[in-house]
């Protein structure tokens, strides 16, 4: 018996634990990109689903049992004239116009009545006698009182040294213009006493200092005349 003396296969040594570990971390890692940018692609090019619209169509019933149809995204027909007009148990339907870009008429003006001979309008009626005024008549004004001056009074005329000297005595009555302010305008001699001297001393007084009401005529102040009497008599001067 032979000897055999072929030489034996060379043992594989076992690979590092360090070694297989890489390797499988790097594997993972390959498989792991790979397998994103896969999904990444395919995410890209998923097809558009196209869109299906359906038509639909309603139909609305109205309170007086008229009825509109709707199609599939179209605008409701309008109805026809003579059917609003012509419906019953429905108010006819008056169009307003677009308030844009539209400019609204004016109203017309009343017709004007014109004379048959001048062909002018007629003026309006004025009121006439003691009655009220008529429409587009001037307008009454409420009537005051009216009376005649009134006497505020004043200082008393002094009596002249020379008159009492002389034992002049009298009875002068002066007639006073009085203005709208009550103020005296004038004043002058309306009935003399005899003595030139009593008349001026009373003349004097009443334009000096005598005040008066003014007169009224329906209640406006107006000027008037008045007429107020001094009597000299024994030194003494009384107006009355």
């Amino acid at each position: 018996m032979t000897a055999d003396t072929s030489p034996l296969p060379a043992r594989l040594e076992p690979m590092p634990a360090g070694r297989r570990y890489r390797i499988a971390t790097s594997s993972s890692v390959a498989f792991h990109v790979i397998l994103l940018l896969l999904i990444c692609l395919l995410a890209g090019r998923t097809p558009a689903v196209p869109e299906i619209l359906i038509p639909v169509e309603l139909t609305l019933v109205g309170a007086a049992g008229g009825q509109v149809e709707l199609g599939g995204g179209g605008q409701p027909e309008a109805e026809p004239e003579e059917a609003r007009v012509s419906s019953p148990g429905r108010e006819p339907v008056t169009e307003k116009p677009s308030s844009k870009g539209a400019t609204p008429k004016p109203a017309p003006a009343p017709p004007k009545v014109l004379t048959s001979e001048t062909s002018e309008e007629p003026a309006p009626p004025v009121g006439e006698g003691t009655e009220a005024a008529g429409p587009g008549g001037p307008e009454e004004k409420p009537a005051g009182p009216t009376r005649g001056p009134g006497v505020v009074g004043g200082s008393a005329p002094t009596y002249p040294k020379d008159a009492l000297d002389r034992g002049l005595e009298g009875e002068v009555s002066i007639a006073v213009s009085v203005a709208g302010d009550g103020s005296v305008s004038s004043a002058s001699v309306a009935h003399s006493s005899g003595h030139d001297i009593l008349d001026q001393a009373a003349v004097r007084a009443v334009k000096r200092d005598w005040r008066f009401l003014a007169a009224l005529e329906n209640g406006e102040p107006v000027a008037d005349s008045v007429t107020v009497t001094f009597e000299f008599k024994s030194g003494k001067v009384e107006a009355k």
